[in-house]
């Protein structure tokens, strides 16, 4: 993560470089963006690849943005039920899977609260 910090860092100092058209880049430079590139991407390809958990953000649709904890079970079971999820977002079933459990809880607890409340209760 430190790595990550001082490559922000740098392609910030960079930034101002660039905008400058007047300013030639050294060598060490050069080398420290290939460096800074190369990090970005190990960074971006790690990200890519973990698992999806409680607190990861919702990468698209209604509920973009939002936890996947708080994401409502009939979205997520709707999810599962679509032909693309698992081509388009591996992950997302993935954690999907790992939590049927407690979606299927949330959808019965919905039902029976859905089934009390038309009648009466």
């Amino acid at each position: 993560m430190e790595k990550l910090a001082e490559t922000i860092e740098f392609l910030k100092r960079l930034a101002v470089v660039i905008k400058n058209p007047d300013t030639k880049l050294s060598t060490d430079e050069v080398d420290n963006l290939k460096d800074a590139v190369d990090t970005l991407n190990k960074a971006f390809m790690d990200r890519m690849k973990a698992p999806f958990t409680d607190n990861t953000l919702m990468p698209f649709g209604k509920h973009r943005g939002t936890p996947l904890k708080d994401v409502p079970a009939g979205w997520l079971d709707w999810f599962m039920d679509q032909d693309w999820a698992e081509e388009k977002w591996p992950r997302l079933v993935e954690y999907c899977n790992g939590n049927i459990h407690a979606i299927e809880q949330e959808l019965d607890e919905k039902s029976r609260d859905d089934f009390f409340s038309a009648a009466g209760f």
